[in-house]
């Protein structure tokens, strides 16, 4: 098709012999719009573009609106689309969210050179403005309609034979996909907005207690991300990568399960009470806190919204204080997890009495060079695993400075952290290894769990097996709680065996035994 295209195209110089500069000017036209709405380079649809405004160009109106038109979308997208690509779920989200100073600092923070390209595509937009070309036979008229509206709608077509469904807004020509998107994402952020708002408007139907002899007025509960044990000094591994958890004094636990080994999964499924095999995440650990007495905080590197955020950000908007440094999708924004220092120390030097602080992390999700900024102290292997040591090796110093603010704050603090679930290894070659999410090995849900604190005078380990399903269990009995709905027969804190098998989710969301997956080979 790009072949008959241009054919055609040097068939139109040849026949109406018209100013090579004028071609020129409307072909690089065309190749600009469609680059600047972030799809690439594209000379197929470039070349249907430069046919479509040859056809207007019989009508000046239409002609000229059409450049004006493509001139200012391009212009003004260009530099965003540079950066960002098409427009996607988490750029239509941050128009929901920018403000004024927000607009202008994003502006800021944008390359000067690459208004340069904005500036390029006005100049030859307007240079296109009187464009002398007009095609007079009617069978090339014909035929290049045929052409553009076989190239239009060449993938609603395709998935309308595929699926038996014409829709419109699968077509793949960028100046109308742009649109299409744009469309797309609004409904998918209304979509997500609405099951947010959903959650939020659950009122929790907690009951707790308190104990009154607490010896701890702060807790600090830093989630991980993405990490597996076997890859920590802490346990075992041969590079010192956790000097903090390696050395500090504190209950380890050797065999904590993640309930799942997806973020949401396994976050909603320890987070939140199970009553009657339903999921109530209206009752979660942060309304627990808050109906206990506690000023709940909620500090995040993760995202605010979107398919794989909405029902882990509402929980954490419960809390009485929340930020998120990315308002869209956990990928959209890739920022260092030390974003959140400075309001973690904030957090313990206000003047409540007691108070319970979540701090998520994006810690060693992929792309993890993408996470310690290409660099890496030693190598493992590859420079991918030699990034994945370096980001457990950057959160246990984060651990390392919260617990030194919560020294100085002088508060009676006690400081958790645990994985949200682990990864595995996906290629054999033991120089190529690389990890990634998956179900199907007990490496996907083995994870660190470490708790301490400011009076902990020794380590202790925990070696018996404990489900993250139990997380509610052993987190009300940190905090000092108790709810009767919260099961408390087992002594988590302790080595004495509680009797029943540990159990895992799924990426299907099946309930499995964990003992029943295999090890990693």
């Amino acid at each position: 098709m790009l072949d008959f295209l241009l054919s055609l195209y040097l068939l139109l110089l040849k026949k109406y012999n018209f100013p090579i500069r004028k071609i020129i000017f409307l072909s690089l036209f065309c190749f600009l719009v469609n680059f600047s709405l972030g799809y690439g380079f594209r000379p197929f649809y470039a070349f249907l573009l430069m046919f479509i405004l040859v056809l207007l160009n019989k009508f000046n109106f239409l002609f000229k609106a059409g450049i004006i038109s493509l001139l200012i979308v391009s212009s003004v997208y260009f530099p965003i689309g540079l950066i960002y690509g098409p427009p996607s779920f988490n750029s239509v989200l941050s128009l929901y969210y920018t403000n004024k100073n927000e607009s202008f600092e994003f502006i800021k923070s944008i390359p000067v050179y690459y208004f340069l390209s904005s500036i390029l595509v006005i100049i030859i937009g307007f240079l296109n403005l009187k464009f002398p070309l007009k095609i007079e036979s009617k069978r090339i008229i014909v035929f290049s309609y045929f052409i553009i509206f076989f190239g239009v709608f060449y993938n609603p077509i395709k998935v309308y034979v595929k699926d038996d469904n014409f829709d419109l807004l699968s077509i793949r020509f960028p100046p109308i996909r742009f649109f299409c998107e744009i469309y797309l994402s609004n409904q998918e952020v209304k979509k997500q907005y609405e099951e947010q708002n959903r959650i939020l408007n659950l009122a929790d139907d907690w009951n707790p207690s308190r104990k009154t002899n607490n010896k701890y007025d702060t807790y600090i509960v830093v989630i991980g991300e993405s990490v597996r044990k076997d890859m920590m000094n802490s346990y075992g591994f041969p590079l010192d990568n956790t000097p903090f958890m390696s050395k500090t004094n504190g209950i380890l636990f050797n065999n904590y399960i993640s309930a799942a080994s997806s973020t949401v999964l396994s976050l909603t499924n320890s987070f939140s009470l199970k009553e009657n095999n339903n999921l109530k995440i209206n009752d979660n650990v942060v309304s627990l806190a808050n109906k206990s007495g506690y000023f709940t905080y909620w500090l995040s590197n993760q995202g605010m919204l979107g398919i794989y955020d909405t029902s882990i950000s509402a929980i954490g908007q419960k809390a009485n204080y929340y930020f998120f440094s990315n308002k869209g999708e956990y990928n959209y924004v890739k920022l260092s997890d030390d974003i959140l220092l400075p309001k973690v120390i904030n957090a313990l030097n206000d003047n409540k009495k007691k108070k319970v602080i979540f701090v998520h992390l994006i810690g060693s999700h992929a792309d993890h060079c993408e996470r310690t900024n290409e660099k890496y102290d030693e190598f493992y292997l590859n420079k991918d695993m030699s990034c994945y040591i370096q980001s457990i090796k950057n959160t246990d110093l984060l651990l390392s400075k919260v617990s030194d603010a919560a020294n100085k704050s002088n508060r009676k603090w006690s400081m958790m952290y645990f994985s949200d679930h682990g990864v595995s290894f996906y290629n054999e070659k033991l120089r190529d290894k690389r990890l990634t999410h998956s179900d199907k090995y007990k490496q996907n849900y083995q994870v660190p769990f470490f708790i301490t604190s400011y009076d902990s005078r020794y380590r202790s380990y925990v070696n018996k097996f404990i489900s993250g399903f139990d997380f509610l269990s052993i987190y009300s009995e940190w905090i000092g709680v108790s709810e009767a709905r919260i099961n408390s027969n087992c002594k988590y804190f302790s080595n004495d065996d509680c009797g029943k098998e540990v159990k895992i989710i799924d990426f299907d969301n099946n309930l499995k035994y964990y003992n029943s997956l295999p090890d990693e080979k």
